[in-house]
């Protein structure tokens, strides 16, 4: 068979030795809380002269090739049909070649977005605000973040104090935001494009919303801005691999190729209070700058950065281990201007740190910059930036959360995400609002012809336990009101096994009403009292995101700014306050995993010999199931291991539903689907 390899657009040379076998998957539903990708196995690529030139002289003595250090597009042809679309491959040097290995289907989304926090999508930093009353009120008819009515941990009456409320984002427009910044683009394809199981064209999609992960700081006075720290450096920065010269020639002994971490070390010009330190010593060299009042403060950077030779090279503001800003995230050859400034809370004991990163470029990481930073402290209003918040919280964990949530698999084409639900995929027998648009074919494909033998039966369809638990996290560990499992009856299975865990916390139901509506509770103030059992103080926490829907009612609330007199405010109108109802797990397994709890309690796994050629590879449709009539049933195509273009490939299939489940099946497959 011929395999025609392509590397970023470019055929390589291959020989008789060149080997691929292909693995094709979108879920393995052994785990069903990872997401899988398609991927070949390691093959060698002939060291021709043709593949060190595109690999820019990999393979040769003394090459500053950066081939294995990058990930490149790959695309490869069995017989000039397509097998492989926009692959990711990982190039090694070996002595039989060039060892390769190829990525393929789901992993470009994830690979683009990287280790980003939600924090560090554009959209969401533009919603920073100042927190006043007018904006407060304001944001209930707002689809991006909302303060949603609920007890915080200081309300104490019907009257409600705003700065004591806290901001959510809608996860609609997080989930939107994360597709539009990476480039791509989401959309659900049901059976002959019914809408019943597809949960973005639902009024919950866009009710949903997550809080913040830190209540905000109550400010105390209104005094004018105070100067509290201006330092600066002037500096040249140049590292370089190791070389030595032997007969007149440079030869590199000690290469750099990994992205450098450069702790920037200031020199104090003004700090009334000592919140400059720093090391003496040569490997903790840094400027550390310690906060030492809580309050607001104007962050402000300005200067010259010039990248003289580096393949990049950023500058970040780093807050307890996580970049808290990017100040440039790819600076351009020669000069740029460094002019950053962002308001935002802080409190004592904070410590904040400036860092440049860069990845070297022929051996070198050459750079300089020119920077003063000063800081002011300003309480004259409350800034709400949402670069501050949900730093720890990933973009591709969001994304995978809300995927388990609503029980969906994804397969990619392009730049397009296609999504469709297990309750539709695993159900031959689904239910719809048009059932006569529901067609044979739209439901499986008949595989009976492809069929040879099973080589191999298991009665256990997954790595899963007899109880699967499905939890979420909590203000009290002890809680598990929201939680819920799927039971497997197979006793030699271990007793039990968290399934999936949510990454965020289910709100209680509180003691106070606020407009006859009974508010949810999430701790993000701790009250202290004096020894009469007054309030002293409030102060905010850090906590893990909550997780509710907005349910809006039409109603008169009282608010205020908290501590003031004689400025009670009134509104009469739709008022959103948090709500969970039908967030709870019992809801999500008995509507969006019953399908999958049938197939992995009544199923069984194959390995079957089945007759397939590079046309069924390339047209391989994931999101059908397949009818086996030898078998006599119909299955979920698992996983297609080692693909090699052969006689016949082994594949995993899994019995989605017995013949006793089906009821009226008609395998005639005239287009009279159960009819």
């Amino acid at each position: 068979m011929q395999v025609d390899i392509y590397i970023n657009e470019e055929k390589m040379d291959t020989d008789v030795s060149t080997t691929i076998a292909e693995t094709k998957q979108i879920n393995d539903f052994f785990e069903i809380k990872d997401r899988q990708t398609s991927y070949t196995n390691s093959f060698n690529l002939p060291k021709s002269e043709r593949n060190i030139e595109i690999l820019s002289g990999m393979g040769l003595i003394g090459n500053t090739s950066l081939a294995p250090y990058r990930v490149h597009k790959v695309s490869i042809y069995r017989n000039g049909i397509q097998t492989v679309h926009d692959g990711i491959g990982i190039f090694k040097d070996s002595a039989e070649g060039f060892k390769v290995h190829v990525y393929n289907e789901n992993i470009d989304l994830f690979d683009v977005i990287g280790n980003k926090s939600i924090s560090d999508l554009k959209r969401i930093q533009q919603l920073s605000h100042t927190l006043n009353t007018t904006n407060w009120i304001n944001s209930f008819g707002r689809n991006d973040y909302i303060y949603a009515i609920a007890d915080y941990g200081k309300t104490d009456g019907e009257t409600i104090e705003v700065d004591y409320q806290v901001p959510s984002l809608f996860v609609k427009y997080i989930w939107e935001s994360i597709f539009l910044e990476s480039g791509f683009h989401f959309r659900y394809v049901g059976r002959a494009g019914q809408s019943d199981y597809n949960p973005f064209n639902k009024k919950e999609w866009s009710e949903l919303a997550i809080t913040i992960d830190e209540g905000l700081a109550k400010n105390e006075n209104t005094a004018p801005r105070v100067k509290k720290l201006e330092i600066g450096i002037d500096k040249v920065s140049q590292y370089t691999g190791e070389t030595i010269n032997f007969l007149g020639q440079t030869i590199v002994v000690q290469e750099l190729i990994d992205e450098i971490t450069e702790y920037v070390r200031f020199t104090t010009k003004e700090d009334p209070d000592n919140m400059h330190l720093y090391s003496t010593s040569v490997q903790y060299n840094r400027s550390r700058i310690r906060i030492q009042e809580e309050g607001y403060y104007i962050f402000n950077l300005r200067g010259q950065f010039s990248n003289l030779n580096t393949e990049n090279v950023s500058l970040f503001i780093e807050k307890d281990g996580h970049d808290l800003f990017t100040i440039k995230d790819d600076f351009p050859d020669q000069g740029s201007n460094v002019n950053f400034e962002q308001k935002l809370f802080l409190q004592k004991g904070d410590e904040l740190f400036v860092k440049v990163i860069s990845l070297p470029v022929d051996n070198e990481s050459f750079y300089s910059y020119n920077l003063t930073l000063t800081m002011y402290l300003d309480n004259t209003v409350a800034t709400v930036n949402f670069s501050s918040f949900l730093t720890k919280l990933k973009q591709k964990d969001f994304i995978k959360d809300i995927l388990n949530f609503y029980g969906l698999m994804f397969r990619r084409k392009g730049k397009t995400y296609e999504l469709i639900s297990y309750e539709e995929l695993l159900d031959p027998t689904a239910v719809y609002l048009n059932q006569y648009k529901i067609k044979t074919s739209d439901v499986l494909e008949d595989w009976s012809s492809k069929f040879h033998k099973v080589v191999g039966t298991s009665y256990q369809v997954g790595n899963y336990a007899q109880n699967n638990l499905f939890k979420y996290r909590y203000d009290n560990s002890e809680n598990t009101f929201a939680d819920s499992q799927i039971k497997i009856d197979d006793h030699t299975l271990e007793n039990e096994k968290t399934l999936i865990e949510r990454v965020y916390r289910a709100p209680e139901r509180s003691s106070l009403f606020v407009a006859f509506t009974n508010l949810f509770k999430c701790s993000f103030y701790q009250k202290e009292f004096d020894e009469d059992g007054k309030l002293k103080t409030v102060k905010p926490q850090k906590v893990e995101p909550y997780f509710f829907r907005v349910k809006r009612v039409a109603a008169s609330i009282t608010y205020k700014l908290s501590d003031s007199s004689g400025s009670n405010f009134y509104a009469n109108s739709s008022v959103p306050f948090m709500d969970f109802e039908e967030l709870d797990f019992n809801s999500t397994v008995a509507t969006k995993y019953t399908a999958f709890s049938n197939m992995v309690n009544y199923g069984k796994k194959h390995k079957a010999l089945l007759y397939l050629n590079v046309i069924d590879i390339h047209r391989m449709d994931f999101f059908k199931l397949k009818y086996i009539k030898q078998l006599g049933g119909i299955f979920y195509v698992n996983k297609i291991p080692n693909f090699t273009g052969e006689d016949k490939t082994t594949v995993e299939i899994i019995r989605v539903r017995s013949y006793e489940k089906l009821g009226q099946f008609s395998d005639d497959f005239n287009d009279d689907f159960n009819n």
